[in-house]
């Protein structure tokens, strides 16, 4: 659940906000629950959709890394050349304070794969209850994921939301998908919509067949 947390309450936390006498402004409140809800945002994000489209967020964020609220990372999109800088939450400590959690992005979760499900939240016009895979909970694996070959429980998606009623299912393909791990997630979510995003160049196409919607970030 995304908290409205007051700048006093961080500021107990965040020293550096209490000596740069920094008080939180409702954009800025704005941006930390889209970041509670997807745990990382991209800087043009952050500027579209919580600062106005105005070119002074990016030093409004890096004021409120500098004060220890938030991270930066550096992410590089390839086949685009492009870097973008992207914010997280600086500790899974400020991050529960606001109803989330830290980005966990690691060996088996790399930044970009996080930006490109962040940038699909976006992109769908940020559905009400919109979850990340690992908010599911059992019930709801047993009731919506298909068993499939080497995975009795079936497949987890990176994130799923309902609209109008129905179900849709969320994945990001960083690029390495080969064509056997593309089939058997779709296989896994037979009967029930899905949206794939993957970057300009990617191992393999996935196919649009069914309610399959693919987006290029």
């Amino acid at each position: 659940m995304r908290k409205n947390v007051r700048t006093t309450t961080i500021k107990k936390y965040l020293k550096g906000m209490e000596e740069a006498n920094i008080r939180l402004t409702q954009r800025d409140k704005a941006f930390l629950k889209d970041l509670a809800q997807v745990r990382l945002v991209g800087a043009k994000d952050a500027q579209q959709y919580h600062y106005g489209g105005k070119d002074s967020s990016q030093r409004r964020l890096q004021k409120l890394v500098e004060v220890g609220l938030l991270n930066e990372r550096t992410v590089v999109q390839p086949g685009k050349g492009k870097v973008e800088k992207c914010y997280e939450f600086a500790s899974d400590r400020i991050a529960k304070l606001h109803g989330g959690r830290g980005a966990g992005i690691g060996s088996k979760r790399s930044d970009l794969h996080e930006l490109l499900v962040s940038q699909t939240y976006f992109k769908l016009g940020r559905p009400e209850g919109f979850k990340l895979g690992d908010q599911m909970t059992e019930l709801e694996k047993k009731a919506f994921l298909q068993p499939v070959r080497g995975d009795s429980s079936g497949i987890t998606p990176d994130a799923y939301y309902e609209q109008g009623g129905e179900l849709i299912f969320v994945e990001a393909d960083a690029g390495q998908y080969t064509k056997k791990q593309v089939m058997n997630k779709q296989m896994s979510w037979t009967g029930i919509k899905q949206v794939w995003v993957q970057p300009a160049k990617a191992n393999c196409v996935v196919p649009r067949v069914g309610d399959v919607e693919v987006m290029r970030l």
